[in-house]
């Protein structure tokens, strides 16, 4: 059945695309998060996780990461929660701007500094995250 699937695609638009390009991309799109981050006044409660090898995700540290997941979610801001205190975030190269890496920390600058995400709606867990 995939086959089938795989038969009706056409491959061909990806035939050019370089892929170092799309790893220098991904870090550069990685790297200005991490920057914005670490440049607004609002996001200074935040702490960003830098390992030394990194793919396109970037992940956060907060005690209340859940809620700010979930408010950052609210707002259209795909995010991750993993517990105990993480929010992640993936970039992907091919169809992320960085307009929309700005986009996302703006978001994160009002949710933080507004407290939004100490809301009650934020607070309550389902099975998935």
């Amino acid at each position: 059945l995939a086959k089938t699937y795989a038969e009706k695609i056409d491959m061909d638009i990806w035939k050019d695309v370089e892929l170092e390009l799309v790893f220098k991309k991904s870090q550069l799109l990685t790297a200005y998060f991490i920057e914005g981050i670490e440049q607004s006044d609002h996001l200074v409660d935040l702490s960003v996780i830098k390992p030394s090898n990194r793919g396109s995700q970037v992940s956060l540290t907060h005690e209340a990461a859940f809620p700010i997941s979930q408010a950052l979610i609210e707002a259209g801001i795909i995010c991750d929660f993993r517990a105990p205190n993480l929010i992640r975030f993936g970039f992907a190269p091919l169809y992320n701007r960085f307009q929309d890496v700005a986009k996302t920390v703006s978001i994160l600058e009002e949710i933080m500094s507004s407290k939004r995400y100490a809301a009650a709606q934020y607070q309550v867990g389902g099975k998935v995250t």
